[in-house]
């Protein structure tokens, strides 16, 4: 599909029906028996680089296409973010303690992260995008990702604000 969304879906998908299930054997053996080496799988191969120029910058944001084309979005990196939270998650269940430290790791300094790069004060938003000419403006429904999805990757009062911006801008009666 030329982009990562559908995995980073996935992802957040196996994450739901884990926690849903809670602790049941057959939940355990989902996971165990093929389900949490998969989504490994996917996110380090997104992480490495895969078609399409999907791959990780040196700061851990996902970047999707090839040349002047190549673009960080916002909104795939708050998903991106989500699915290694959610990979946490699923390690802890899946019995690997140090691969969920690991996600949760990698999680954090993207969120860190993702505030000095994304977040547009004068307008009160996220940036839509970045490329290697810089940021894009731009306010777009899918930049609630950030805070929609638990944990929120905006600290709280950055949150209002993009809710606030984004319902003043994009909200029709």
């Amino acid at each position: 599909y030329e982009s990562p969304e559908a995995s980073l879906w996935l992802v957040h998908v196996v994450d739901l029906l884990a926690r849903r299930d809670g602790e049941s054997d057959a939940t355990q053996t989902f996971l165990r028996d093929g389900a949490y080496r998969a989504l490994e799988g996917v996110l380090q191969h997104l992480r490495a680089g895969s078609r399409h120029g999907v791959r990780c910058d040196r700061d851990g944001f996902l970047w999707a296409g090839e040349g002047p084309s190549a673009r960080s979005r916002s909104d795939l990196n708050a998903l991106w973010y989500h699915a290694l939270v959610a990979m946490s998650q699923l390690a802890k269940q899946a019995g690997r303690r140090e691969n969920a430290a690991f996600y949760l790791a990698w999680a954090r300094e993207l969120q860190r992260a993702y505030t000095d790069r994304f977040w547009d004060e004068p307008s009160g938003c996220l940036y839509a995008e970045f490329s290697h000419a810089g940021p894009l403006r731009g306010i777009t429904p899918s930049q609630l990702y950030a805070v929609n999805l638990p944990p929120m990757l905006l600290p709280p009062e950055l949150g209002a604000r993009l809710v606030g911006t984004v319902t003043r801008e994009l909200w029709t009666p």
